[in-house]
């Protein structure tokens, strides 16, 4: 089999969750995996637990994150390193410092990947779990409401990310066209990855979790809270997010300019033009279109944030 790189990016760990992290990728099915531990951190320590953890396990390499701090930098160079340094490598995995990974977790997904040429990156539910690691929910997705999971509406998938980046397995054709990741706007490293994917028509999904995604106070990004609101509490989040249209609605379009760039030399598909041609030019009259006919508020919460956008710009 060919080998795997894992890009896992950490943040002043908690030393509880990054030990049982890393003991989940040491159990695990498959073995032929390199780990790079790019840390953001800016005290020492981290190096040590992971030798620690690991027993000195040879396949785990540290390094400081030589970009700017921030989720998607830490991830873009790790996801980097493994790349350049290692050309042996055709499989690449993404990883949280806090969540627990099924034992076939890099077995399923890679086998995806070598069974479905088409396919250039997979993405799988997740299960949640409490900060002690008590089951919470069988399914992200179903929590979370998530619609468009093979990313086939792209307009969608470019104003709301539906791929968690610890899920997601890509390969190193898919990498090589999306890295460096650029360094402005809010757009994490999982939602870049995910559109470069579904915009060629080559994102694919796994149904049943394989992470045990935790949820706890110290979260940098966690499952979308999608509990029952009373009417004036849905109101009042509905009006945060009309007061921060305009920036989500720049946001959007940097990340199109940016996607579009990349993929204009590496193949967009035809019939996936209009959705960023759509985002470049304001048209908010499809976007409104699409807010009519969303199915929940959470999603014609973002619709409208877009539609807003288009005209307050």
């Amino acid at each position: 089999m060919s080998q795997i790189g894992i890009a896992l990016a950490t943040y002043r760990p908690h030393p509880q969750f990054l030990r049982e992290q890393l003991q989940s990728l040491v159990a695990q099915t498959e073995k032929n995996w390199i780990c790079v531990v790019s840390d953001d951190t800016p005290e020492p320590g981290v190096a040590e637990l992971v030798e620690r953890f690991t027993d000195r396990d040879p396949r785990f390499k540290y390094q400081k994150n030589p970009n700017p701090p921030g989720v998607r930098n830490n991830f873009s160079a790790a996801l980097t390193a493994l790349l350049l340094k290692n050309p042996q490598i055709e499989f690449f995995f993404c990883c949280d410092q806090d969540d627990i990974w099924v034992p076939e977790k890099i077995q399923t997904l890679v086998e995806i990947l070598q069974t479905q040429p088409e396919v250039s990156a997979v993405h799988s539910d997740l299960s949640l779990i409490d900060a002690a690691g008590n089951h919470i929910q069988d399914s992200c997705w179903q929590k979370e409401h998530r619609e468009n999971l093979d990313g086939k509406d792209l307009l969608h998938l470019l104003v709301r990310n539906q791929v968690t980046g610890c899920a997601m397995a890509l390969r190193r054709s898919l990498l090589q066209q999306s890295v460096p990741m650029p360094r402005d706007g809010l757009f994490l490293h999982d939602h870049w990855l995910a559109v470069q994917a579904a915009a060629r028509k080559q994102l694919a999904i796994f149904p049943r979790p394989l992470v045990k995604y935790r949820q706890h106070a110290g979260n940098v990004i966690g499952a979308a809270q999608m509990r029952q609101r009373s009417i004036w509490a849905k109101l009042l989040r509905l009006s945060k997010a009309i007061a921060n249209s305009r920036t989500a609605f720049q946001d959007m379009q940097l990340l199109t300019a940016h996607l579009e760039a990349s993929l204009n030399s590496h193949g967009i598909a035809v019939e996936n033009k209009q959705a960023f041609r759509i985002l470049r030019e304001g048209r908010s009259w499809v976007l409104g279109r699409r807010f009519l006919s969303a199915p929940n508020l959470w999603t014609k919460k973002v619709w409208l944030q877009a539609c807003l956008g288009c005209i307050l710009r």
